[in-house]
């Protein structure tokens, strides 16, 4: 069981490995929450090392957080042992907290508050205590792309740039991108869906073309997330149903 854990604990993206480049220039908030203040849940199937899939049930909801409102997301396996929680802004999709946990014991914590990171992290792999990290104005936290992929501009596509933060505590620099439209299948049903694909701003642009991603989300004025698809590895996360 732990090590179905540890194994979801770094599956979203392995880029963590990658030699990436950081860069610190000013965008702006690049995303915005297309569904704020709508509380909302996904079931979907998310694919391990080992070919088995595992269910994964996401909900979300709206609180206060130090008088602002905060889109608190509870991400939960279908082993209901380990619980992810990330609470962003409400609008920018900007993390505040991540934490995964079980019932006596707190795995991996990340807090931002302003330009200031801190990591904590307890796992076979690594141990981290109270690891700092400068945060700049695109910075999110690796764990958020599913939701915050939604708030790309797809009505105007362009390729934009952001930092995520990594399960290990490093930042890397990505370049997102639309590829177009298409139709896809996933245990939800038949989608006509966006593309895109997010790349890593390698030193070494044989890592960049590597590590490469895609997502697809639905054509909705809020759109769905549908797929998510890593060709390195032929990992993969498909919706199975969203409320």
């Amino acid at each position: 069981m732990k090590n179905k854990f540890f194994l979801m604990f770094f599956l979203v993206l392995t880029l963590h490995s990658a030699p990436c480049t950081l860069h610190s220039l000013y965008a702006g908030e690049l995303f915005k929450n297309p569904a704020a203040g709508k509380s909302e849940k996904w079931v979907y199937r998310t694919q391990e090392e080992t070919g088995k899939w595992l269910i994964m049930t996401e909900t979300s909801n709206y609180r206060k957080e130090k008088g602002k409102t905060a889109l608190v997301i509870k991400s939960v396996p279908e082993n209901k042992k380990f619980v992810t929680t990330m609470i962003l802004d409400s609008i920018t999709l900007k993390p505040i907290l991540i934490k995964i946990e079980d019932d006596t014991k707190t795995f991996f914590e990340a807090k931002y508050l302003a330009n200031m990171g801190v990591i904590n992290l307890s796992s076979p792999v690594k141990t981290i205590k109270n690891k700092k990290l400068y945060v700049t104005d695109i910075t999110y936290d690796q764990r958020t792309l599913f939701w915050l992929l939604r708030g790309y501009p797809f009505d105007k596509p362009k390729e934009m740039e952001i930092d995520l933060i990594m399960p290990l505590g490093n930042r890397c620099s990505m370049k997102v991108r639309c590829l177009g439209e298409e139709d896809i299948v996933v245990p939800a049903g038949k989608f006509r869906a966006y593309k895109l694909e997010v790349e890593p701003d390698a030193v070494l642009p044989f890592f960049s073309e590597k590590l490469k991603i895609h997502f697809w989300y639905s054509k909705d004025k809020v759109p769905k997330f549908l797929k998510y698809y890593y060709p390195a590895k032929k990992l993969s996360t498909e919706l199975i149903k969203y409320n």
